[in-house]
């Protein structure tokens, strides 16, 4: 399947009516657009976190510093739930390697490094790899965390890019009809 899938492709577009062929290749070009975008942009975010979170634990004196950025980032795929393991983690560690006084600062660092990514660092850059205003992409993820749970907060962003392509095509057929 992953060794003919582009000829399989170029197959369904030859042997489509000649009047959808141009709406088929928007789709699959659209598709592809939307889906590389989000996964480009999301593994954008998760390295800035990585290298942010290293940054910030070697600067607090964190023990395993780099490999807990490295899990920040790694984690960070995760909507939500991978961020806070990630914290919990580093803020665990650093309790019990250098006290409790730095894992209060070190949980401090993590809060404000996800408050930062979650409410304006990944909505900016997830709005303008899909060309969606930042509180659409938040109100995307809400709806699908309640549809279909964390699962639903991942796919919520490039389900909605794909129908609105899916729409745009389906418009100007319509207008092609009329």
């Amino acid at each position: 399947f992953l060794a003919s899938g582009k000829k399989m492709v170029q197959d369904i577009i030859d042997h489509a009516p000649e009047n959808l062929r141009q709406t088929i290749i928007n789709l699959i070009e659209g598709t592809d657009l939307v889906i590389w975008s989000y996964i480009k942009t999301q593994s954008l975010i998760a390295l800035l976190i990585g290298v942010v979170s290293t940054i910030a634990f070697t600067l607090i004196g964190v023990r395993f510093s780099v490999l807990l950025g490295v899990i920040a980032g790694v984690f960070n795929f995760i909507p939500y739930f991978g961020s806070i393991f990630a914290g919990a983690l580093a803020t665990m560690i650093a309790l019990l390697t250098n006290g409790f006084s730095q894992a209060i600062i070190t949980l401090i660092a993590v809060l404000i490094i996800q408050q930062t990514e979650g409410n304006f660092i990944t909505p900016r850059l997830q709005g303008k790899s899909t060309g969606m205003h930042p509180a659409i992409i938040i109100i995307l993820i809400l709806v699908g965390n309640y549809l279909w749970g964390t699962i639903g907060m991942f796919i919520a962003v490039p389900l909605f890019g794909l129908a609105r392509i899916f729409v745009a095509e389906a418009i100007k057929l319509i207008k092609q009809i009329e």
